[in-house]
């Protein structure tokens, strides 16, 4: 399982839902969302536990599926009545193979850990302010403690540069 950053406004998540949703398909898997459960969000509520709700998103499970940039949407069957079924994108926690349970999570980033970073050595571009971008980060201005959970995704390979999406 991969686990994506994904903070308020983030314009990835969207084609990340998007391509995993393709890549289950191809390798003939049944593509699942998990989502948390709002009161604008329309699933079955008898299906809800501990406000998430895991939905089946295969092409035999759903009508009309429609993945967008905000949203989530599609006809489904749940005790034999059709429902339509609304889920924001900013809602979905993960979407993995029913199969083999590989897939993405994303993890939301609290507003005290992006105030943490910014005390780390990220600036941000004054034009760019209130917009999702990129950013160098040196890993001698990060923290000791970054580094150790970015250690996974950098390699083995020390000292090296790598790309952050800040906000």
């Amino acid at each position: 399982m991969v686990t994506v950053s994904a903070g308020p406004g983030n314009i990835l998540k969207p084609y990340i839902l998007r391509a995993t949703y393709q890549w289950c398909l191809d390798f003939g898997f049944s593509p699942c969302i998990q989502a948390t459960v709002c009161p604008t969000t329309r699933v079955p509520r008898d299906y809800v536990e501990s406000g998430m709700i895991i939905l089946n998103i295969s092409p035999v499970a759903t009508h009309k599926l429609d993945l967008t940039n905000n949203d989530i949407s599609f006809t489904g069957r749940f005790a034999g009545s059709a429902m339509e079924i609304w889920v924001p994108v900013k809602n979905v926690l993960a979407i993995f193979s029913k199969e083999t349970g590989q897939g993405v999570t994303f993890e939301n980033i609290p507003n005290s850990e992006q105030e943490s970073e910014q005390k780390a050595g990220i600036s941000k571009n004054e034009n760019t302010i209130g917009k999702d971008h990129l950013v160098m980060i040196d890993p001698g201005n990060a923290s000791t403690n970054e580094l150790k959970k970015r250690k996974s995704t950098v390699g083995k390979r020390k000292n090296t540069t790598f790309l952050k999406r800040v906000k």
